[in-house]
Parts: structure tokens; C-alpha cells; sequence
């Protein structure tokens, strides 16, 4: 659809995943290039408030100069994948046993990399990725087969590595930590940290935090840096204290 909308003179702009190999990347590129149409693969969590702040604080030199980032997908979506009217078709469940790694990167990391000016002035080097074997997924499906025949179909599959960790190195020497963990029952996290020379945020665990020294900033200090730094275009009424009411509409 990207495709057909950029040969026929419109912008084009996708939910997640817009290509799933690299020819599929390379050909809405080309097209775009050859084109003059713009191709945006959106992610939400890079309009959410606290991630909106710290890319503000962060353009207005409130960290520093910017050094790590950390961010995530860290979701326990076992009903989901394996509930017969989650995904059309069962999508989701074959994608965990189709490839391995990351399958959902841009939640986390989304929102760091626009922090840290990646594709504006400093850009990824080269990666280092490592996932842990699979200790849940296998069985689960083997218990859902035992009661119904249904899944069957998904016993013996290789499943993806439970906790996927991926460590990022920029031009410019920058660091970044990606994970990816949609099995074990955790909390929900996208991490959301940037660290830089002057100070630190963290969005999780809740609530927010931000330091510009050893300790975090005590809670009337960081209403008063929601109030200066929260971007116009996001602010809303009430928006202290109930700040992390705001951001649970992103949570799936």
C-alpha cells in the first residue's frame, strides 16, 4: 500500500511492521527517493508525554550531552498470542516461531533515538544482539494441545529467545540497550532512559524519575519541570499529578 500510494503522487505513512525484509525495506526507499514522496513508519510511543519531555529537555541541553539510552518491550502477551481470537489467523504466535530476536524494537527505541539525534547529526554504527533460549512458549503451546487439538499445530516450533538484549554503538560513540520480552510475567516497561553528562530520566519502573545529581529530583522540583518542558502540543489539563493515568493509553 506504502508503494502504490507513492507511484501515484501521495505521502505514504504505516503502522508497524511496514516492510518485513530487507528487499521489502530497500524497494519503499528507492521508491521513495525516485518518487519525491515522503515514508514514515510510525510508532506511537514517540508522541507519548514523558517521552515528549525528555526529547524536549534533552534539545534544550537539560541532560548534556547525551551518552546511553535504554528502551524496551517488555509485555507478557502469552493469552493474547495463543488466544484464537487475538490475531487474525494466529499472526502473531507463527511471527514467534518464524524469527527470532527482536520482533518489536521501535516501542523502545523509537522515542531514544529521536533523544539521541540519530538520523540528525549522529547515526547507528554497528549492534551486538543476544536472546536467551525459549522456557515458555514451547510449553505452552504443548498445554493448550493437550486440551485442544487446535494447537497442535504449534507444538515443536523453534520460539523466538525469551529475552532478547541487543547493545547499539553510534558514530559519534554513543551507546543504546534495546530488550525485547513479550513471555515472562513481568510488569509491563519500555525503560525509557537517556543518560547524558548533566542528568538522567527514567520513565520506569513508575513512577518518573529525573536526576541532575546522585539523587532524584524530589516530586514539587519535577512538576515544575513538567510544567516548563512538556511540549504545547501535549499538554492537558490536570496533567500533574496524574501523569502516569496519561501515558496508560500507550500501554498496549
Amino acid at each position: 500500500m506504502a508503494l502504490y500510494a507513492m507511484e501515484h503522487g501521495c505521502h505514504a505513512a504505516s503502522e508497524v511492521p511496514i516492510a518485513l525484509t530487507l528487499e521489502e525495506c530497500w524497494k519503499l526507499v528507492e521508491t521513495s527517493e525516485r518518487t519525491k514522496k515522503h515514508c514514515m513508519m510510525l510508532e506511537n510511543c514517540c508522541y507519548d508525554f514523558f517521552e515528549l519531555l525528555t526529547l524536549n529537555m534533552a534539545r534544550q541541553g537539560l541532560f548534556g550531552e547525551l551518552v546511553h539510552a535504554e528502551g524496551a518491550y517488555i509485555h507478557d502477551l502469552r493469552d493474547l498470542n495463543f488466544s484464537k481470537k487475538g490475531y487474525q489467523n494466529m499472526w502473531r504466535l507463527r511471527e514467534n516461531y518464524k524469527h527470532n530476536g527482536n520482533l518489536y524494537p521501535t516501542h523502545g527505541l523509537g522515542p531514544i533515538a529521536q533523544c539521541m539525534n540519530i538520523n540528525r547529526g549522529d547515526k547507528f554504527d554497528y549492534l551486538v544482539s543476544m536472546s536467551s533460549n525459549d522456557y515458555m512458549m514451547g510449553e505452552m503451546a504443548k498445554a493448550k494441545a493437550a486440551e485442544d487439538p487446535f494447537f497442535n499445530e504449534f507444538v515443536g516450533k523453534n520460539y523466538r529467545g525469551q529475552m532478547s538484549t541487543t547493545t547499539i554503538k553510534t558514530a559519534k560513540g554513543k551507546t543504546l540497550m534495546v530488550q525485547h520480552d513479550v513471555t515472562s510475567p513481568r510488569p509491563y516497561s519500555r525503560i525509557h532512559l537517556v543518560s547524558g553528562t548533566k542528568g538522567v530520566a527514567s520513565k520506569w519502573p513508575d513512577p518518573e524519575r529525573i536526576a541532575f545529581g546522585h539523587s532524584w529530583i524530589k516530586e514539587e522540583e519535577l512538576k515544575k519541570l513538567y510544567d516548563q518542558y512538556t511540549p504545547k502540543s501535549c499538554r492537558r489539563s490536570a496533567l500533574w499529578p496524574s501523569r502516569s493515568a496519561a501515558t496508560a493509553v500507550w500501554t498496549s
